[in-house]
């Protein structure tokens, strides 16, 4: 290899080191900026794979903060979990996901109100 070959690969290496420092050292401040004006909101959740028709009980639910922009009226927050506990799921649900009162509604009901 040519000096001047070695010197290329020389400087792709180290120019890709300073890269790889630099976003190492920086994402981590902007994700800290990104999200420090989120106001979080708990929020109730499925802590296990459930299949449809499961009933739910305090032992399948669990709680998470989530950003206060995509929570709306319909997710069930911690103070009323109880109100859809033994409530079966008409449909399966995965790990994580939130639960929501349109999930529950039966036929003529409409929104979290109803689900007491």
């Amino acid at each position: 290899m040519t000096s001047f070959a070695k010197g290329i690969a020389a400087g792709l290496v180290v120019g890709h080191a300073l890269v790889l420092v630099a976003a190492l050292v920086i994402l981590p401040f902007a994700h800290d900026k990104a999200t420090s004006a989120w106001n979080l909101v708990t929020v109730t959740v499925i802590d296990k794979d459930i299949p449809a028709g499961t009933p739910l009980t305090y032992q399948l639910v669990a709680q998470r903060d989530v950003p206060e922009q995509f929570v709306t009226e319909a997710h069930v927050r911690p103070e009323q979990t109880a109100t859809i506990i033994s409530r079966p799921m008409p449909h399966a649900l995965k790990k994580g996901e939130p639960l929501v009162y349109s999930s529950f509604a039966l036929a003529g009901e409409v929104g979290g109100s109803d689900c007491e």
